[in-house]
């Protein structure tokens, strides 16, 4: 008699786990599936456990870019002129390289098997403005923020070998809007509607 259930062959992470550690997120998922992954993500924990939200703290300095939802949140009331936001950072690396670390540690004392890929999840300019930018500067932002993010994923490539290292760019919400499930006012020049 055969099983009609399927016969997993590998899993693929990505990026957000329930955990509240690096290291608890590595051990967890390594020894939950030893035999099934490539890749393993850090976890995101804590403060980057929801997606971008923790990269609305890097909007903090320029509190005119914010939305109205927002600015509710933060209780931010007539906001200063517009600042020059060329300056801006994602610490994706900063984030990246530390969690590298804990991922080398860990896979010397094999609990991360040795074939594995430490896993880097980056977004895109759209999922990170989308959700807390004013509509009107979207376009100011979105070439600054994009060479952000550039800036980070060299650097990331810089700091870790290629050999141990897998990037992947995270578009959550770029297919709702392409299916016109999701609209976001600003957002035109990247959608098709």
């Amino acid at each position: 008699m055969t099983s009609s259930q399927p016969n997993p062959r590998g899993v693929h992470f990505v990026g957000s786990a329930p955990f509240s550690t690096t290291d608890e997120a590595f051990r967890v998922i390594s020894s939950a599936l030893p035999k099934h992954i490539q890749r393993l993500p850090d976890g995101e924990p804590c403060s980057r456990g929801n997606f971008v939200a923790f990269q609305h703290g890097q909007f903090l300095p320029y509190p005119q870019l914010f939305n109205e939802r927002f600015k509710q949140l933060l209780k931010i009331s007539s906001p200063p002129p517009p600042v020059d936001t060329s300056t801006l950072e994602t610490t994706y690396d900063t984030v990246a390289i530390e969690s590298y670390k804990t991922f080398t540690a860990l896979r010397s004392q094999g609990v991360i098997p040795p074939s594995v890929r430490f896993l880097v999840c980056i977004p895109t300019a759209l999922n990170t403005l989308a959700s807390c930018i004013v509509p009107e500067y979207k376009p100011l932002v979105e070439p600054y923020y994009t060479a952000a993010l550039r800036r980070a994923v060299d650097n990331i490539a810089a700091a870790i070998p290629h050999r141990d290292l897998a990037i992947q760019i995270d578009c959550a919400q770029e297919f709702a809007m392409l299916e016109g499930l999701w609209k976001q006012p600003g957002m035109e020049r990247f959608a098709p509607w």
